[in-house]
């Protein structure tokens, strides 16, 4: 669930998690194979020995070896995605809201790379794609499909769950949406939209 830091906080006020739980981080290891997701989390979370990794995945030692290698390598080819600066961040998150909120599909869809992913979390209790929706025509439509779904109370502004910045929305100051970014410079890679209400209860008006 979203953990909520206002988008003008310090340094000091964000929220202090490990990229292992970012919901960013997760989508990239559900991009691995199970096998490669496997072997990596159990050498470099668990610290197993490739023999442990062998009698757990009924595999190779040398088989072990090359799937926590090859995950590895993914792994950190896209680590340095997350390396670009807050304030970029921000920009580009702002941009995407306000082409959201004026329905400027062509807009929205400058601001995001062509192998973008959207993930939709309803929790089973709100309609959501049931796969993740790829490339920027898709997701664009999808976000614009809203628009006239959404209470004229709704709001959106931008600020930052799980360390990314985050489009929120809320209707009569209550947490409606979370749409958490995955910015890579100047464009988005993947967002992650929870409406699930579940996750959302949480979170206080003022997040």
């Amino acid at each position: 669930e979203p953990l909520m830091a206002h988008p003008d906080a310090g340094q000091a006020n964000t929220v202090p998690l490990a990229e292992s739980l970012t919901m960013v981080f997760l989508a990239v290891l559900d991009s691995l194979s199970p096998l490669q997701r496997a072997a990596y989390l159990l050498r470099e979370v668990f610290v197993y020995e490739f023999a442990q990794i062998a009698q757990v995945l009924e595999t190779s030692d040398d088989e072990c070896r090359r799937l926590a290698r090859q995950a590895k390598e993914y792994v950190s080819a896209h680590r340095a995605r997350f390396a670009a600066a807050p304030e970029q961040q921000t920009r580009t998150a702002q941009k995407f809201a306000r082409g959201f909120v004026n329905g400027d599909m062509p807009g929205m869809m400058a601001l995001m790379s062509d192998d973008v992913t959207l993930w939709v979390d309803g929790g089973g209790k709100i309609d959501a794609p049931r796969e993740p929706l790829s490339g920027p025509g898709y997701v664009a439509r999808y976000f614009l499909n809203l628009l006239p779904t959404l209470p004229p109370a709704f709001t959106a502004r931008v600020g930052h769950a799980n360390g990314q910045p985050a489009i929120v929305g809320r209707v009569s100051r209550r947490p409606y949406n979370v749409a958490v970014l995955d910015v890579d410079g100047d464009h988005i890679r993947g967002l992650r939209q929870i409406i699930n209400p579940d996750k959302l209860r949480h979170l206080p008006p003022d997040a």
